[in-house]
């Protein structure tokens, strides 16, 4: 966790801010920020799991790599929800492939559907996108499902987990 992050949510704090939102999808400070702040501090990648688990009987994650893959696993075991979680998959994207994205929509579109069919086929009945520039880029081009099964769009989820 970054020094910044504890400043800025020290100040949110003494500021009146009702609760911290962490959009970072490795849910950097978890336990940290908790301990520090007296108001609530919700996780990105928590709040997603959590209410795909209220949501179906089970769920996958998209990850635009393979280290963000393991992770999400790892994270997953954390929160006690890994028996509810079927393996998710990567698109073997780079940082240098965002940009892209909306260059040829089209084309990453198609990939990720066909990476997501991977997860459905193992029994996933929501998928989380895991990276937040995927997932605002997938929001933004409007795909919401593969084949009907649903697209969790993690920003709402921690939003609405602040909200609550």
């Amino acid at each position: 966790m970054t020094r910044q992050k504890r400043k800025s949510a020290l100040r949110a704090e003494r500021d009146g801010i009702d609760t911290v939102a962490v959009i970072n999808t490795f849910d950097h400070g978890y336990y940290e920020l908790r301990e520090l702040l007296g108001i609530p501090v919700v996780y990105i990648t928590e709040s997603s799991m959590y209410l795909a688990c209220q949501l179906a009987p089970t769920f996958s994650f998209v990850t635009h790599n393979e280290a963000m893959q393991l992770h999400i696993a790892d994270l997953a075991k954390r929160y006690g929800v890994a028996g509810r979680m079927t393996p998710g998959t990567n698109l073997g994207l780079t940082y240098e492939d965002f940009p892209q994205l909306y260059e040829k929509p089209a084309e990453y579109i198609a990939r990720f559907k066909e990476t997501a069919r991977e997860t459905i086929a193992r029994g996933a009945t929501v998928i989380m996108v895991a990276g937040n520039p995927l997932n605002m880029f997938l929001i933004d081009q409007g795909v919401r499902d593969i084949d009907g099964i649903p697209i969790l769009d993690c920003c709402t989820a921690v939003v609405k987990t602040a909200e609550m």
